[in-house]
């Protein structure tokens, strides 16, 4: 039986290219050699990740490359399945998450021998992902299943949403800047800025029961749909997405939702010796102890170094929680970002994070 653990993959310099997904302990995740990205050849796909079975030529991997100007993702897919000389047997549309995507199974004739895959063909912000599973065609029935659940697991850290048709002859969707980061208008929920008002109700209710004060909004974009707030409990001035509720006591600052979905806290800690990874260990220590074996993975993001639980059991809901650490211009101190969704949440918390932080200390406000 495999017994599967969670993974996020980072990309060095290619922070929007990052993903999440599941694989089997025993598998073995390979060193891929660096290269200088090819992308003005139609064929060069981007190598992000290649994990091996223990047993024989059993392969996954995910690569990216920008999307192509034109066509629809099944008529990229049917091209580049050419030429990699794979015949492509059936066809069909698959959901990732929340996006869209094309998938293929086929045949390729290689050095091994005769390999079965399936390739999942995804378009996300101008982005082209694909996801392969390969095995010798006389073992695939059996790695089947384990391919199935990697795949179904697999998650894109920053989700810009799909630009490109699916298929020719459906309207292409609005496009966005190729693999480029999270805009505030990106994970807006309102057009102006009532949700920063201290009189809004919820804000009331909340200044009144103690639990903090709205921060003062410097100014306020609204075409780009973000207001600049200055934070005492952080002494930063950041974007914050119009429609998102931020109070501050002085001791920590709180991003939220209304529907209480999403949180992002945050605060500045001091730090030891150990610095940040000694705070990220401290962190870690103290989620084991209150939830032995809960799984977690260390990953980097937008100059963070990151930790992330999954599976918290908080009461009877089950969530997501990230951790963001890095040096804070107070000497002693780190910038702490506490992300805390469940699941199917968990990308837009990301996404709002990133436009929070991106935008630390604004120069431009």
């Amino acid at each position: 039986m495999n017994e599967f653990e969670s993974v996020v993959y980072e990309v060095e310099g290619r922070a929007g290219l990052s993903f999440r997904m599941e694989k089997p302990r025993s598998w073995r995740v390979l060193e891929i050699p660096e290269e200088e990205a090819q992308f003005d050849n139609p064929e060069y796909m981007l190598a992000l990740q290649v994990t091996m079975a223990p047993y024989g030529a059993v392969v996954h991997s995910v690569a990216a490359r920008p999307a192509y100007g034109d066509g629809a993702v099944s008529q990229w897919m049917g091209w580049l399945c050419e030429k990699q000389g794979i015949a492509v047997e059936a066809v069909e549309r698959v959901q990732v998450g929340d996006s869209p995507a094309m998938a293929c199974m086929g045949v390729q004739d290689t050095e091994a021998g005769r390999m079965r895959m399936r390739v999942v063909f995804l378009e996300d912000g101008r982005r082209l992902f694909t996801v392969t599973s390969m095995a010798p065609e006389e073992i695939w029935g059996s790695v089947a299943p384990v391919f199935a659940r990697m795949v179904d697991s697999f998650r894109l850290v920053h989700v810009h949403g799909g630009t490109a048709a699916l298929e020719p002859g459906e309207e292409a969707k609005a496009e966005t800047d190729e693999m480029a980061p999270t805009q505030a208008r990106d994970v807006a929920l309102a057009e102006d800025a009532g949700s920063l008002d201290p009189e809004h109700p919820m804000n009331a209710r909340l200044r009144d029961n103690g639990v903090g004060l709205v921060p003062r909004v410097l100014s306020v974009n609204l075409e780009e749909r973000y207001a600049v707030v200055g934070a005492g409990a952080v002494e930063a001035v950041f974007h914050v997405p119009l429609g998102w509720h931020v109070v501050d006591d002085g001791r920590r600052t709180l991003i939220f939702d209304a529907g209480g979905r999403i949180q992002i806290n945050l605060d500045l800690r001091g730090i030891g010796g150990d610095g940040v990874h000694g705070l990220l260990e401290q962190i870690e220590r103290e989620h084991e102890a209150q939830q032995p074996g809960i799984e977690h993975v260390h990953f980097h993001a937008v100059g963070f170094e990151c930790l992330s639980f999954r599976g918290m059991v908080a009461g009877e809901e089950v969530l997501e929680q990230t951790f963001l650490v890095r040096q804070a211009e107070r000497e002693g101190m780190a910038l702490t970002a506490r992300v805390t969704a469940k699941e199917e949440d968990m990308g837009m918390a990301m996404n709002v994070a990133e436009v929070v932080l991106l935008s630390w200390n604004a120069g431009n406000a």
